[in-house]
């Protein structure tokens, strides 16, 4: 059976914005993982800075 040329837009969209809305999901989980591991990457900074720290205060 033909689509109507409308029924074949309309299904061209639906698949165009749930491509959008899937693509927006993945990229916020990426960075959202890529922003804990530099959180990570800071706290182990900061733990070695306060060892220096400590290092110094008893020198």
């Amino acid at each position: 059976m033909a689509k109507s040329p409308q029924m074949e837009i309309a299904s061209y969209q639906a698949f165009f914005w749930t491509t959008i809305i899937t693509t927006a999901i993945i990229i916020k989980k990426i960075s959202q993982k890529i922003s804990a591991k530099i959180e990570r990457f800071c706290n182990f900074l900061r733990k070695i800075e306060l060892k220096k720290k400590e290092k110094l205060a008893f020198i």
